[in-house]
């Protein structure tokens, strides 16, 4: 007994060292990314938390997962009549860390788990992540245009690429939802260490922090990432905060923010595409590389929607139905893309059909229903900015969107374990 208890104490603190640097490390592409999640998630598994407690204790905080783990089963099954079962099975591959969303509930986080101190190092490690990505555009990329002085070669508004291989920060909405979830930790941030520090020097490293990844934001171009933020951001004003801030400071912030989306607007060349689409025609035919997209692909999924049956085509199948679309349409710009729904809700509801949609809505309608107190603010951010990501990105297809999903729950495991008499002092 003794050996074991030396054991699980080993591997709970190397359990604690890795998740730190993934919270590090997860504003950082997925090539870093995903082997410190695979191995945290191992050694989490290892420390034999399954042991330490003499039955199962279900936990309502389970309940994301669970759906979300159902959803998945429920891919598993659309294989029996998916055409392509390799396509389904390379989305189903990406889903499997959603266990860990059930299991950590049930037998939960070890000791060393203080989500202040987790919430700023991620605070932190973002904060950090904006003047890297400036270094790595701006002088390493395009060195030419800042030792020569060419500003014609610099183009802020773009996420550069380099032989296929994105920049040091992952694609643009994972990298801003990673942003977003990290300035709207702020006030858990300032609950705490107002306690310990002058209030000012507290609130101008906050503000700092939060002005510093606003301007990563602005420069990755992101136009889905500034949606969900402004959403967010404007939600999160009159749902928690509309009775302590004063009706003026409400209406700075709304200026502010919407100041902010025009600025974005007017000078990022992406919002042209927007421009250059012709609401009336918006057949396959029609796009091209100047057009924006994903109206041209939104309408083409309505347009088939009876085709995908009461259970839809199958896990997986929806990019090669858009490229049966693409090709019957004639536009080679569209199929060399290989675009795919860009909205997740489209891609649940071609592959599995209404029910299965409804049930991915529900995931995250009960993530901010179950975590209570000091996580209850957190959790409507998360469930807010990725149902609004979701939108115009199919998240749940990328592992990068899927591992940051997987962090912030845990995050939220975290903070839903402090004693209410603590949340009371906070």
């Amino acid at each position: 007994m003794n050996f074991f208890n030396t054991y699980q104490s080993v591997l709970a603190k190397l359990n604690y060292a890795l998740f730190l640097l993934l919270l590090i490390a997860l504003p950082l592409p997925r090539m870093i990314l995903q082997p410190i999640a695979v191995a945290w998630i191992i050694c989490w598994l290892l420390e034999g938390r399954f042991f330490s407690k003499a039955r199962w204790k279900w936990s309502s905080r389970a309940l994301p997962g669970l759906l979300l783990t159902l959803l998945t089963v429920w891919e598993a099954v659309s294989l029996l009549w998916a055409p392509d079962a390799q396509a389904g099975l390379r989305i189903i591959g990406r889903h499997w860390p959603f266990i860990i969303l059930v299991l950590i509930p049930i037998f939960g986080l070890n000791e060393h788990y203080r989500p202040e101190k987790l919430l700023s190092v991620l605070f932190a490690a973002c904060v950090a992540s904006v003047p890297l990505y400036l270094f790595t555009y701006y002088w390493v990329w395009n060195y030419d245009a800042v030792i020569w002085f060419r500003p014609d070669l610099i183009r802020p508004f773009e996420f550069p690429t380099f032989h296929g291989i994105t920049s040091v920060m992952k694609l643009r909405s994972y990298y801003c939802l990673t942003l977003t979830l990290s300035i709207f930790s702020a006030p858990i941030l300032y609950r705490h260490y107002r306690t310990r520090y002058p209030r000012r020097d507290v609130l101008i490293t906050l503000g700092v922090g939060i002005a510093v990844m606003l301007a990563g934001m602005v420069m990755t171009g992101s136009r889905s990432a500034l949606l969900v933020f402004a959403v967010t951001a404007i939600l999160m004003l009159f749902v928690s905060y509309r009775k302590r801030i004063a009706w003026w400071a409400q209406l700075l912030i709304i200026a502010g923010i919407l100041s902010l989306a025009i600025a974005t607007i007017m000078f990022s060349p992406r919002f042209s595409l927007f421009a250059n689409t012709d609401l009336h025609d918006l057949g396959l035919s029609s796009a091209t590389e100047m057009t924006e997209p994903r109206l041209y692909i939104w309408h083409a999924v309505c347009e088939h929607i009876g085709d995908y049956g009461f259970f839809g085509l199958g896990a997986g199948q929806h990019v090669p139905f858009l490229l049966e679309q693409y090709r019957a349409a004639g536009n080679e710009y569209f199929l060399s893309q290989q675009f795919g729904t860009h909205s997740q809700y489209f891609s649940c509801l071609m592959c599995l059909g209404p029910l299965a949609l409804l049930l991915l809505i529900a995931a995250f309608v009960s993530i901010p229903m179950v975590f209570k107190g000091k996580a209850q603010l957190s959790s409507m951010v998360l469930a807010v900015a990725f149902m609004v990501s979701m939108l115009a990105d199919d998240f749940l297809e990328r592992m990068d969107s899927i591992l940051i999903l997987l962090v912030w729950m845990i995050l939220l495991q975290a903070l839903a374990q402090v004693p209410d008499k603590v949340n009371e002092k906070m």
